[in-house]
């Protein structure tokens, strides 16, 4: 998986409309994909044309994260 700035990864969730729910799913290979300590910024792009922004670190098999 090519993670070079400004790269995206090739997933696309379709929405679910019978059942909405704030949760958002990023897949484990892009996770897996990441380097022990590096901070990336996810910009997620919603069908009514607003973002959000959040920040992942993993460590080990870890994964945290923030919006700040």
């Amino acid at each position: 998986m090519d993670l070079r700035p400004g790269k995206r990864p090739q997933h696309q969730e379709e929405p679910d409309l019978a059942t909405p729910r704030q949760v958002l799913t990023v897949p484990s290979a892009f996770l897996n994909a990441l380097k022990d300590g590096t901070r990336v910024k996810l910009t997620f792009h919603f069908w009514s044309g607003t973002t959000a922004t959040y920040y992942v670190t993993k460590s080990g098999t870890s994964v945290t994260g923030t919006t700040a």
